[in-house]
């Protein structure tokens, strides 16, 4: 059995789909039902979470908060959820003897003074607190009796996101302007859901490790709101806003992934951007 824990989130959403497409065996647990597939389940009760692990499941623990602006301010919060809820699924998982947890971490590991390609042996310095907390949680499922494979996501992207790609969309299509944060320059890889499905399904099959999920792409959020209005065929005004946004510059090496899972982005930016549109 696969247990997704916030399997009603963007990643949750797509991977259930996935699965049944498959015809693959799951259960959703979430914070709320949202999901019809899902069983009401905070990851913050040791007990009720216990009560839905078997022997032999496969975990993939997607619940999280993620938003990295506003972790600084609600810490204790993330906290509990980030940390001690991975802490809470490590702890079910070694107690019902589950064959392996996949931990979705993210690129916010890194700090954003990184040149040139970091690699999964880069060390972590994360520049907020979500970061923190994703390194605190690959720290705990690490050091977990339970198998696991530990996967740092790019920006991902796609049907139901609410990342920056989505934003611009959304505005296009209500016909307002386009409004970047800082300068604009500050460069993300934005990799489509599609692809981060396809390497959590890998994980799945694999062996232990860490990996970075990525496209080894990068786009300045200037170079994207352009793109997407050419794509769109629209003029709309780009505006810039100024508030301090981490100045990424690094590009994500996927190499590891590629040689240890087999796993390569089939989803070019230009054209999963045109699949929203």
């Amino acid at each position: 059995m696969i247990v997704i824990t916030g399997g009603s989130g963007f990643i949750g959403t797509a991977l259930v789909k996935r699965l049944k497409k498959l015809k693959r065996e799951f259960k959703v647990l979430d914070i709320n039902s949202k999901n019809g597939d899902a069983t009401v389940v905070d990851i913050t009760n040791k007990e009720a979470l216990e009560n839905e692990f078997e022997k032999g499941d496969i975990i993939v623990h997607l619940a999280a908060l993620i938003n990295a602006h506003e972790s600084d301010e609600m810490q204790e919060k993330y906290f509990d959820v980030n940390i001690m809820g991975t802490q809470n699924v490590v702890n079910a998982s070694e107690k019902k003897e589950c064959k392996k947890i996949i931990f979705p971490s993210s690129a916010a590991v890194y700090s954003s003074s990184e040149k040139g390609k970091v690699t999964e042996k880069t060390k972590t310095n994360p520049d907020n607190y979500y970061g923190i907390t994703k390194v605190e949680g690959e720290k705990i499922v690490l050091a977990s009796r339970t198998p696991n494979v530990i996967l740092r996501f790019s920006n991902a992207y796609g049907i139901s996101g609410s990342g920056i790609i989505n934003k611009f969309i959304k505005k296009i299509k209500t016909k307002e302007s386009l409004s970047i944060w800082s300068s604009g320059n500050q460069k993300r890889d934005f990799i489509h859901i599609d692809d981060i499905i396809d390497a959590i399904l890998l994980a799945i099959n694999s062996g232990r490790g860490l990996y970075n999920i990525s496209t080894s792409k990068n786009i300045s959020i200037n170079q994207l709101a352009k793109l997407i209005l050419k794509l769109s065929q629209t003029n709309l005004e780009i505006k810039h806003i100024e508030v301090e946004e981490s100045q990424i510059k690094y590009v994500m090496s996927n190499e590891l992934a590629k040689k240890d899972l087999g796993f390569s982005p089939k989803i070019k930016l230009e054209d999963g951007i045109k699949g929203l549109l």
